[in-house]
């Protein structure tokens, strides 16, 4: 039978007949042409052309099996023995077991690998919604945690609460005060703390006692820091008198005793204020204070001040410096540099990290000389260039080796300086 004959048999759709094309080509034969394109047909759409007449697939295969063996056995073109029955049957029983285990074995690894998949799918859904849920308990815990230390540490009574809620009611609205927080001493600088009955005492006391002397007529005391003073020099004294009683014996009536510790009468002492009054050599205490105000006790003495003899002359420190030879330390120099006066040093000195050009060197006395020393850096090369008015013979430079010294010899003459470059250290 011919493909197109056994779909227009069996009412076969255009995709399944090219599909039936492809796999006939390999399976059909001359003698089993329509059985092995309906095997064929079950074994790629898993049922019969025509649909099923039987409850089930396996019933259907077997009731068109038997059909095709009765119609091969009556065919009047075919000769059949029982062997090559036999054969027949046993072969299509095999091919089509095989067909059917296949088949099932692919819809049992399709159905597994379905499973597989969704079961992969609802892990990952089941482990997402998990993970978010843990997420979202560990920020919710977070939150509360926060809110309730926020809590704890709320103390301007968050809920309100009244002193009658709490059996409070009669208790009067301030401060409450334990003998523990009353302060008893005098050296304490806590802002917080109260102070004790006896310790007010004692400041209203010694406030009294400091107006009273305050107000007090004595022009002899009329500080404080003479009264400070006078009861530190008489500490002795104060404690003996605070303590005892002077005896009319141990009173001096004279101004020529020396007794130590020994009180002076009134007489005594007026007699000592008269004699003080009619003394024409006795200064006040601002005759003192204005003649001593006048004398230095400390400081530099000005030039002004200083007369100047043949054997006594102002000199300064510049003028020491030229007579000691202190050496002037230039330091790293290169480039343009500035001026360099002689008036206060006779040597300097130098390191060359560059090139170096001397805008100006003036100053000195004529007829002294002035030295400069030069040296290189590590690399060396460094060129020295000098302002006009030093004269130097033209064959003499000096040493441009690396770490090499130079020194400058300058004269001062009349108008300009006479130099020599001497090298070779």
């Amino acid at each position: 039978m011919r493909i197109q004959d056994f779909a227009l048999k069996y009412n076969l759709p255009t995709h399944e007949v090219e599909g039936l094309k492809d796999r006939a080509r390999f399976w059909a034969r001359e003698n089993l042409a329509e059985k092995l394109l309906i095997f064929i047909y079950c074994q790629v759409f898993g049922m019969f052309p025509g649909g099923y007449e039987n409850e089930t697939i396996e019933e259907e295969i077997l009731q068109n099996i038997r059909l095709l063996i009765q119609d091969e056995l009556q065919s009047a073109n075919t000769t059949w023995s029982s062997v090559k029955i036999a054969t027949f049957t046993n072969a299509l029983i095999t091919n089509l077991s095989t067909a059917l285990q296949n088949l099932f074995t692919q819809a049992i690894s399709e159905e597994a690998s379905i499973r597989e998949n969704d079961d992969l799918h609802l892990s990952n859904n089941l482990m997402a919604v998990i993970n978010n849920e843990a997420t979202a308990r560990i920020l919710n815990d977070a939150e509360i945690v926060g809110q309730l230390n926020d809590h704890k540490s709320n103390i301007s009574n968050p809920h309100s609460v009244t002193k009658e809620q709490i059996g409070l009611g009669s208790v009067i609205d301030a401060l409450q005060l334990t003998v523990l927080d009353i302060l008893t001493s005098h050296t304490s600088t806590a802002t917080n703390k109260a102070a004790s009955a006896y310790s007010v005492k004692q400041l209203a006391d010694q406030i009294h006692t400091i107006n009273e002397i305050l107000s007090s007529d004595d022009v002899d005391l009329d500080t404080l820091q003479e009264i400070v003073n006078l009861i530190k020099e008489n500490a002795v004294d104060l404690a003996t008198y605070a303590t005892g009683k002077v005896n009319v014996s141990d009173i001096v009536n004279d101004t020529d005793s020396e007794i130590a510790n020994k009180p002076a009468s009134a007489g005594t002492v007026f007699r000592l204020n008269v004699d003080k009054a009619n003394k024409s050599d006795t200064y006040t205490k601002s005759e003192v204070d204005t003649a001593l105000g006048g004398k230095r006790n400390s400081g530099n003495i000005p030039a002004a001040e200083v007369n100047e003899t043949t054997s006594r002359r102002f000199v300064s420190d510049a003028e020491k410096d030229q007579w000691n030879n202190i050496i002037h330390d230039l330091g790293n120099i290169s480039g343009s540099v500035a001026a360099i006066s002689l008036n206060a040093k006779r040597t300097f000195k130098a390191t060359l990290t560059g090139n170096v050009t001397f805008s100006e060197i003036s100053g000195g006395s004529e007829g002294n000389v002035y030295l400069i020393r030069l040296k290189q850096d590590a690399t060396g090369g460094r060129t020295v260039t000098l302002p006009s008015n030093i004269i130097i013979p033209s064959l003499e430079t000096p040493d441009l080796g690396a770490n090499k010294r130079s020194l400058l010899t300058v004269y001062k003459d009349e108008t300009d300086f006479i130099g020599s470059w001497k090298k070779g250290w």
